[in-house]
């Protein structure tokens, strides 16, 4: 009988039998068709298990064949490196050596695996490094770099390190041979520093040139209009147009020093802070005497005080020396604008430090300058001029008093547009300052002095010259040639010594030094310097440029008379 058959029926049993006997037939095929699907399962398992093992290798097996290769490709990137590579232990057991050449470390490099880094014979301070580095680098996990120098069949060689840790106790060392490249170095810094000579060398000769060039056109008038009033004999007009003309001369000759100093920052300004509005109006009068009468000038300021900390003489010869160089530009007339203004400045304007500054902004009409060049003027001796109509002192001496004032400069310019220089001095904190007052009255103005002065001056045409003015004006002079005869003097002399007139950098005995063992032997002495060197030379004696206890070289005869009152009516200088 087959399951389509139909099942007999026993007509004698009840309803409710048969939906017993009919309901345990049905679980019992549920049973049978739930346990032939769990054997298939099983089956199908069992063969894709058998296929899988037949045809891949076991885990085990997988994961060595990649270490096998992972090694392999470390193992040919070794050998690829120019490189020593040392794999050591912690106590410095060599594991494994590859290296370029058998001399880098002058040892076999097949005699040296297994054996202990002591065993080497290599030098105790290159021994100590590659186990400090060791150390190190499996402490920190970090890579470790170091350098040694060793003598080897080639000589002596530099080398470079790296320990690497690979595992808790083994390190992996790449050393390299940098000799080449270290002497590579050298000779680049060598030929750089030769470079940078011959440059700084090409800048003193044009310096050099520019100075004698313009000395030497000063010079001539001086030299020969004094000739002139000893052979000649001239009348007592035409002789005082050769000495006003010698006295010109020898004014721009100073002028030159002053601009010399500037742009070598040899000369320390007098930082006050003042009105950059108030100096620019007191200036405008000795401006516009010095521009030609076809350029308008036009100054524009803000109604109240911008103020700044800087040297009035400097931003004053900022001003004209910035004037100047626009008439230049304009030589068919023009326009000359000249603008003050506050400004704050944040970050990346014209690398100045974020604050607040005082803008003086000087605009022409003129040629404008050409971009190739642009880099070059503040160069000193650098002039676009013809030969004769300038020094080339004008814009560096400009760039170098607004760097030394902490200030910037910019420049903005364009071919028959014109051209516009902004300057920045950082502005004041607190009141204004009165600068100290330069002028003095006529010689014939000068009042007449009696105390007795001792002139030390190791230069005799100056010394001769002091002696003569003060005599002149009414003082009791003793002139000695240094510090040495001045103290013989002073200890011998007997009269009382008012005031020391003396040059600061002498032979053996400097100024302020003879003051100080002066003062023991004359304790109510004054003193009053006298220099014509740099405010960097003259501050390094202990002297304060602008006080009243100094005169600079070159100086005028109501300036040095003026010097010595103030000297003599001023406290005792002790330092």
């Amino acid at each position: 009988m087959s399951l389509d058959d139909p099942m007999p029926v026993d007509e004698n049993k009840t309803r409710e039998q048969l939906l017993r006997e009919l309901a345990a037939a049905r679980r019992t095929i549920e049973g049978l068709r739930a346990a032939t699907v769990s054997r298939a399962g099983e089956d199908r398992a069992s063969s894709e298990d058998s296929r899988s093992s037949e045809d891949s290798p076991s885990s085990e097996d997988s994961a060595a064949s990649e270490d096998s290769a992972a090694a392999a490709e470390i193992r040919a990137i070794v050998d690829a490196l120019p490189d020593l590579v040392i794999r050591i232990r912690q106590d410095g057991i060599f594991l494994d050596v590859k290296s370029p050449s058998q001399d880098v470390l002058s040892l076999p490099v097949e005699d040296i695996v297994g054996f202990n880094i002591r065993e080497t014979g290599l030098p105790e301070t290159v021994i100590k490094t590659h186990l400090e580095k060791i150390d190190a680098a499996l402490q920190s996990r970090m890579v470790q770099t170091f350098e040694y120098q060793l003598e080897v069949p080639r000589g002596l060689r530099d080398f470079e390190g790296r320990a690497i840790a690979t595992s808790d106790t083994e390190v992996l060392l790449v050393i390299r041979d940098v000799t080449e490249s270290k002497q590579a170095i050298e000779q680049r810094r060598s030929l750089e520093q030769k470079l940078q000579h011959a440059r700084r060398l090409e800048s003193i000769g044009r310096l050099a040139g520019g100075v004698a060039h313009n000395l030497n056109n000063l010079l001539s008038p001086i030299f020969g209009y004094a000739e002139m009033l000893l052979v000649d004999r001239p009348p007592l007009e035409r002789r005082q147009d050769y000495l006003k003309t010698i006295l010109k001369a020898a004014n721009g000759a100073r002028s030159l020093t002053r601009q010399l100093l500037a742009i070598s920052h040899k000369q320390i300004p007098e930082i006050r802070r003042i009105d950059l509005c108030q100096v620019v109006h007191d200036f405008e009068k000795i401006l516009r005497r010095g521009i030609r009468e076809d350029i308008e000038v036009e100054i524009r300021q803000p109604d109240e005080p911008v103020v700044i900390e800087a040297d009035v003489s400097h931003v004053e010869q900022v001003l004209l020396n910035l004037a100047l160089n626009a008439q230049d530009a304009m030589p068919n007339s023009g326009r000359l604008v000249i603008e003050i203004r506050h400004l704050i400045v944040d970050n990346g304007l014209h690398d100045l430090q974020p604050g607040s500054y005082g803008l003086l902004r000087v605009s022409d009409t003129g040629t404008g300058i050409e971009q190739d060049i642009r880099d070059q003027i503040f160069e000193p001796f650098f002039t676009t001029k013809d030969p004769g109509r300038g020094t080339g002192l004008g814009l560096s001496t400009v760039h170098a008093i607004v760097r030394q004032h902490g200030g910037g400069i910019r420049v903005d310019s364009a071919i028959s547009a014109g051209t516009t220089f902004e300057i920045y001095f950082p502005l004041g904190q607190g009141a204004l300052e009165e600068p100290s007052s330069t002028s003095h009255p006529r010689p014939s103005q000068l009042r007449k002095g009696h105390e007795t002065v001792l002139v030390a001056e190791d230069d005799e045409m100056v010394n001769q010259l002091v002696c003569r003015i003060l005599s002149k004006y009414g003082y009791q002079v003793m002139a000695i040639g240094g510090g040495e005869e001045a103290l013989y003097l002073v200890r011998r002399q007997p009269r009382p010594i008012d005031l020391l007139v003396t040059d600061i950098v002498m032979p053996r005995i400097s100024g302020p030094e003879l003051y100080r063992r002066l003062l023991p032997i004359k304790p109510d002495l004054k003193v009053l310097y006298m220099s014509g060197y740099a405010d960097e030379v003259i501050s390094e004696h202990g002297v304060r440029r602008g006080s009243d206890h100094f005169v600079r070289k070159p100086f005028s005869i109501p300036g040095l008379l003026h010097k010595v009152r103030d000297a003599l009516n001023s406290e005792v200088d002790t330092g």
